[in-house]
């Protein structure tokens, strides 16, 4: 079973993301966060394989929970992140903290399914295939 963290301060993106991949994928077991700090409390001493994060947040951005992920012992430091964004985003500065992806906000749920494909090994299908 894959695991999902959904990291996002706007509730209604979080409801939105989580609907979209709970209509893509079967068998997904998906958490939320209202933010960085909750997501890095989700992730101490627990596994997920994505975590989506908002890179525009209050006090911790999406950035900052990318590098303290990253500065996590394994297996969470190799966990695999996308992050989303509705404004501009700074490539050199997705490198530097270990994002493996991106996602422009507004995202259709085929964008979120190739994203998630490209990053998940194991392959995302909606309900209908």
């Amino acid at each position: 079973m894959i695991r999902i963290l959904v990291v996002d301060d706007d509730l209604d993106m979080r409801v939105l993301v989580s609907t979209l991949i709970q209509q893509l994928w079967k068998g997904v077991d998906l958490e939320v966060a209202a933010g960085g700090r909750e997501a890095l409390q989700k992730l101490n001493g627990r596994r997920f394989d994505v975590v989506l994060t908002d890179i525009q947040m209050p006090e911790l951005d999406g950035y900052a929970t990318a590098e303290a992920i990253r500065r996590m012992p394994p297996p969470q430091c190799h966990t695999k992140i996308i992050c989303m964004s509705g404004g501009e985003i700074q490539a050199e500065k997705i490198r530097q903290c270990g994002i493996d992806a991106c996602l422009m906000k507004p995202f259709s749920i085929e964008d979120l399914r190739l994203k998630l494909s490209e990053i998940v090994a194991s392959p995302i299908w909606t309900r209908e295939d």
